[in-house]
């Protein structure tokens, strides 16, 4: 039987601590309703086209009044109104901490305040959360671009390249007549990565403050903003919860041969081992570099680095989605080019306290007939 041109992986991301990865979808009071019971603070989240196709003839008339007033908070009102009516008019509902659901109940129908809650990705029709693929792919590709910087000759690194493509292909070597990349030899296309689910409860809604290093023994004054940021992240380990989205890897091999003419299909050959290797070695420093800057408070930061100690061989660390901060989406010096004023002073953090991004990747081989 002729061996498969591609090998399989299930794919785990473990989130250390919450994630953000944005949809480009912003809700606005109107789009949600907030509620608290004996079992937490929730924000539900209206399907506004079902409730619209789902109204009687007095309901209609009810809604083509108040819109015709321009009545805006009566509007909101009446929105939430029918919401609790009509299930089927509910897309999903995701917890709130109590904090920012007080704050957000206070303001949520003040002119003055917008009240929007950026979303994770989420399914359309489903409201599930996922990690997409391609934010994956973006973290291994950054680390990957850096490994191989390292270990090119110094005679040969780009010099004076602003191009960010241009400089990865140079990298990289897939590089046409020209100087332009040339995408067919792009190594990693032998890299495809999945959009990884995750289970409905998985996320929550905080607020994201700016913290200043030089505030860091008040939390309470750290964010002198103002700027009221909330978003859809994932619960993590440093949450005190345990979850992981799943999907899968495939590396063809296939293309690390040589086509009819004899030419190498892609640049370089990549295999699982080079992107672990790669990632732990880009993404570590980085995390301990944070850390001794911008503290986790109650020991949070003690254990981020003992569960990156404690991973196996066929784990990597990665940083994923916003507020990754410059250092982990560039390469490293002297091709990073920093702000004027330097690294930064500041960083986005979950309630004030969490460190966003940080997540385990763990690939483990397929069963067969999994793919």
């Amino acid at each position: 039987m002729p061996q498969a041109p591609f090998i399989c992986y299930d794919l785990r991301i473990e989130p250390l601590s919450p994630i953000h990865i944005g949809s480009g979808v912003t809700l606005e009071p109107m789009e949600y309703d907030l509620e608290e019971n004996h079992s937490g603070c929730w924000m539900i989240v209206f399907d506004l086209p079902a409730m619209l196709r789902s109204l009687t003839g007095p309901e209609r008339t009810e809604f083509d009044r108040i819109a015709d007033k321009g009545d805006y908070p009566g509007l909101r009102t009446w929105v939430r109104r029918i919401g609790r009516q009509k299930s089927e008019c509910r897309r999903f509902v995701v917890q709130v901490q109590e904090p920012a659901f007080k704050l957000l109940r206070t303001h949520q129908d003040d002119p003055e305040r917008l009240g929007e809650i950026e979303l994770m990705t989420r399914h359309a029709d489903t409201g599930v959360p996922f990690v997409p693929g391609s934010s994956i792919k973006g973290a291994i590709r950054t680390a990957l671009v850096d490994h191989a910087l390292g270990e090119m000759r110094p005679e040969r690194r780009p010099r004076g390249e602003k191009n960010g493509p241009a400089f990865e292909a140079k990298v990289l070597g897939h590089v046409r007549d020209g100087g332009r990349p040339d995408l067919y030899k792009d190594p990693l296309r032998q890299l495809a990565i999945s959009d990884c689910m995750l289970s409905p409860g998985d996320c929550y809604i905080d607020r994201i403050q700016i913290i200043n290093r030089r505030a860091q023994d008040d939390r309470r004054s750290a964010d002198a903003s103002g700027i009221q940021m909330h978003r859809d992240v994932t619960w993590s380990m440093l949450d005190g919860e345990s979850i992981a989205a799943r999907g899968s890897c495939r590396i063809t091999t296939g293309l690390s041969g040589r086509g009819r003419q004899g030419a190498p299909l892609v640049a370089d050959r990549i295999d699982l081992d080079r992107v672990i290797e790669a990632c732990n070695a880009f993404y570590r420093p980085r995390l301990k570099d944070e850390l001794d800057r911008f503290p986790i408070p109650e020991e949070g930061g003690e254990d981020l680095l003992k569960w990156v100690e404690e991973m196996g061989a066929d784990q990597c660390l990665v940083r994923l989605g916003r507020h990754s901060h410059f250092e982990c989406v560039t390469v490293s010096e002297p091709y990073a080019r920093p702000p004027r004023r330097g690294v930064g002073a500041s960083r986005s953090r979950v309630d004030g306290r969490l460190p966003l991004g940080w997540a385990k990747v763990r690939f483990s081989m397929s069963e067969p007939g999994a793919q």
